[in-house]
């Protein structure tokens, strides 16, 4: 079901008609479309004490929607059986929120997927659209260290899909990362997005230095892992097939199939879902 709010502000009343939505007991997917839900809404009326039973949804999908993560944690809250949420982040999302709340999609968004931990299998976040946002803060400001990776996100027992933004994962060069302590141990399939700026300039391998740390800890610790995908821009891969070959044969000999791929598709990324 696509449920979207024609004044794109989420209000009181948005919020009344999306929990009478997830309450219907039918009700097992849903996306909203377009929809910035900044401030945490209130959801119990002073007359009604008793909380609400959760909702039978199963499949979330935030589309080109800017969720702070208290409004989302909020609205998780009712769905606590969720298994699978996708979220892509609109081209504004710089202009009318990152200035003055968090300055990457992913902040604090480990800590609002909390109601759903013991339940998520398939977590998807889209920053694709706003590449140029990237692109301001390395050219006018010196903060790209300041964006912060992901919090972990081992303590969710069933997740094993997962789709995210290279910057969500790395901090600094690729010798400096701790992807394998974010990644739950549990993961059976693993996307990464280059989401920076296209650029003349061939980095793509650059960050490909976590991969070997993941695969080096397959047997120990990802013992599902049988996917890794890497989306970079098209055009910025140049000549590698010879360093890809080895990656690929690396990933053969731990039981995982690893593949690049050059280009980024602005919608529907991901694998498995």
């Amino acid at each position: 079901m696509l449920f979207a709010d024609k004044t794109n502000e989420a209000g009181q009343s948005f919020w009344n008609m999306l929990l009478s939505l997830i309450k219907l007991p039918a009700l097992q997917s849903l996306s909203i479309d377009k929809i910035e839900a900044i401030r945490t809404p209130s959801f119990q009326p002073a007359h009604n004490p008793l909380p609400m039973p959760p909702s039978p949804l199963t499949s979330l999908e935030l589309k080109d929607c800017v969720f702070s993560p208290a409004a989302l944690h909020a609205l998780l809250t009712f769905c606590t059986g969720l298994k699978s949420l996708k979220l892509s982040i609109p081209h504004h999302y710089a202009n009318q929120y990152a200035q003055t709340h968090a300055m990457a999609p992913w902040d604090g968004l480990t800590e609002a997927l909390e109601p759903v931990k013991q339940s998520l299998e398939i977590l998807e976040l889209d920053a694709s659209q706003i590449w140029w946002h990237y692109q301001a803060i390395h050219t006018l400001h010196p903060l790209t260290q300041a964006l912060l990776p992901i919090s972990p996100l081992a303590h969710f027992p069933k997740l094993r899909i997962i789709t995210l933004p290279h910057r969500a994962l790395l901090r600094g060069s690729s010798e400096t990362a701790d992807v394998a302590g974010i990644l739950p141990v549990n993961v059976e399939e693993l996307v990464m997005v280059d989401d920076r700026c296209p650029s003349v300039e061939n980095r793509l391998l650059y960050y490909l230095g976590w991969l070997e740390r993941v695969l080096e800890e397959k047997e120990e610790r990802f013992r599902r892992l049988r996917k890794v995908l890497v989306l970079g821009w098209k055009g910025e891969c140049g000549d590698v097939d010879g360093e890809l070959q080895v990656w690929r044969g690396m990933g053969r000999r731990v039981g995982v199939d690893v593949d690049v791929r050059c280009t980024v598709r602005r919608k529907g990324i991901g694998v498995g879902g």
